[in-house]
């Protein structure tokens, strides 16, 4: 095989590997989606009764903070 030849066939293995992965992003991206739904819902018990543990100062101070930030 010459170096074009191998040059060849390694572009049209990226292109063909490139293509799969584009076609099974989608896929990919609902999967990650529903993973994290899910992880949000299992850590809303929690968050509430470390937040109700604090300092209500602080965790005032820490959501002024988030709203700055969301802002910008």
């Amino acid at each position: 095989m010459s170096q074009a030849h191998c040059q060849g066939i390694l572009d049209d293995h990226m292109r063909n590997s490139n293509w799969k992965e584009l076609v099974g992003i989608v896929k990919t991206l609902l999967r990650k989606y529903k993973r994290a739904n899910k992880g949000i819902d299992n850590t809303k018990v929690p968050f509430k009764e470390l937040t109700r543990s604090l300092d209500t100062s602080r965790v005032n101070g820490w959501e002024e903070d988030e709203e700055k930030v969301m802002k910008e």
